[in-house]
């Protein structure tokens, strides 16, 4: 076995991420949010810093935004241009976001790191050519699963409790 620490680096994270506060003790938590600008050469430096440490035994948790890819936009691109112009802000953003995750995962797995990419099982970056191409070349295996199997459940007052679907796809070396 391995004998490295653990270390998840969640690229594309809130400051205050659930992962981050569940890892166990023993495992290393890097998060990579807004503030760290993974478009810039800086954060891009953070990022590979953080997933080529060869003491780590490292997963690479790619939850990259989806906002330009989810089911909603493909209905809110007909409403017009000013519309269209904001959904295409987001998928500019998503793709320059991955330009910066392919390169981080290159590093990940050239020291022996795992990868995982989280986004709703509905989004249409999963039918996208470079994300396919990034599946097959990286050899990873879609797990699809629906957040209620793992008991999420609602915390809004009026329905307090009842679990949520939340389909989600999590494909993963």
């Amino acid at each position: 076995p391995d004998l490295r620490r653990r270390c998840i680096v969640e690229f594309c994270t809130s400051a205050d991420s659930r992962i981050g506060r569940l890892a166990p003790p023993a495992c290393d938590v890097v998060r990579l949010t807004l503030e760290d600008d993974l478009t810039s050469a800086a954060g891009l430096a953070k990022a590979m810093e953080a997933v080529s440490d060869p003491n780590a035994q490292v997963l690479l948790f790619g939850a990259l935004p989806c906002t330009g890819g989810s089911s909603w936009q493909r209905y809110n691109i007909k409403r017009g241009i000013d519309t269209q112009q904001k959904v295409q802000a987001h998928r500019d953003i998503f793709w320059s976001l991955y330009a910066s995750f392919v390169k981080v995962t290159a590093a990940c797995r050239s020291n022996g790191g795992h990868v995982a990419i989280e986004w709703p099982r509905g989004c249409s970056y999963w039918a996208e050519k470079p994300v396919q191409d990034f599946i097959r070349e990286y050899v990873l295996i879609d797990y699809d699963f629906d957040g209620c199997e793992f008991g999420l459940h609602s915390m809004a007052p009026a329905t307090l409790g009842k679990p949520i679907k939340k389909p989600r796809r999590c494909p993963l070396s």
